[in-house]
């Protein structure tokens, strides 16, 4: 026997070289093609065998086809999902549990309260016309210039007798006269503080001396003192004169027992 194959000798043979890489593929090379040319004559003389094969590369690609359009359906109803229909459909949200509602307390029985003096309707704009001598401010002669004194007068619906009150925001029942005829407002003149200072109309400059507040006279029921912001003081009818042309002035306030009786200070503002 050959050497080679096991014959005398065998274990004297020289070894043999080793096979490289590119042996070793051509070897796996040469060695599938010999099997897929002994698995084709197989095939070839077995019909049986042959159609289990192509049942199974037909299986595994309509495997494959499926596969496919189901990655496809999922990808497009992920980047266009369907719009909610309506109906049983929409989840309604959770209606918030409400919470008790506290008893109520007993309305406590109020206690009546002593009847107020009624106070007097502040209108908007009319005749400001004293309580003593039913007589009604206005610059004398009608005049329209700044400086003109303040008089009483008769009555008689003259645009020079309207005044307009124009709320101060921030001080309680506190306005600026101002004169419908002239535009100008009631202003003690000079700002002063004395007795006696006059009071005539003057353009008109939000000043301490244009604002007057309205205070209630008691027992002179619908009438108000206008007080002076600056002063502390009153406007009064000169000499508590009845007569028509009487000036206008600042003067310490009476005390309600006094004005009861002189009523020089105590104003009237009648609508119109």
């Amino acid at each position: 026997m050959h050497p080679e194959y096991g014959g005398p000798g065998y274990g004297n043979r020289p070894p043999r070289r080793p096979v490289g890489r590119l042996a070793r593929l051509r070897l796996a090379v040469l060695r599938g093609w010999r099997r897929w040319r002994r698995y084709e004559g197989e095939m070839r003389y077995d019909p049986a065998r042959r159609e289990r094969s192509a049942m199974i590369v037909i299986g595994a690609a309509t495997a494959v086809v499926l596969l496919a359009v189901v990655v496809m359906f999922v990808l497009a109803s992920q980047s266009h999902p369907a719009p909610a229909r309506a109906g049983a459909l929409i989840t309604a949200s959770p209606t918030p549990t409400a919470s008790p509602t506290p008893a109520a307390s007993p309305t406590p029985t109020a206690t009546p309260s002593p009847t107020a003096s009624p106070t007097p309707t502040v209108p908007a704009g009319g005749a400001v016309r004293a309580l003593h001598s039913g007589l009604c401010v206005a610059p004398r002669g009608d005049s329209r210039d700044a400086g003109a004194r303040l008089v009483q007068r008769a009555c008689d619906g003259d645009p020079a007798q309207g005044f307009r009150l124009i709320a101060v925001p921030g001080a309680e029942r506190t306005y600026q006269l101002v004169d419908e005829l002239s535009g100008r407002c009631v202003d003690v003149s000079g700002a002063s503080t004395a007795d006696g200072a006059a009071v005539i109309q003057w353009d008109c400059t939000g000043h301490q001396n244009q604002l007057f507040a309205l205070r209630e006279v008691p027992g002179l029921t619908g009438s108000a003192q206008l007080v002076a912001a600056h002063s502390g003081k009153c406007l009064d009818v000169v000499g508590v004169s009845t007569v028509a042309g009487a000036e206008i002035q600042q003067w310490s306030c009476h005390p309600p027992e006094t004005e009861a009786t002189m009523r020089n200070q105590s104003w009237l503002l009648t609508s119109g």
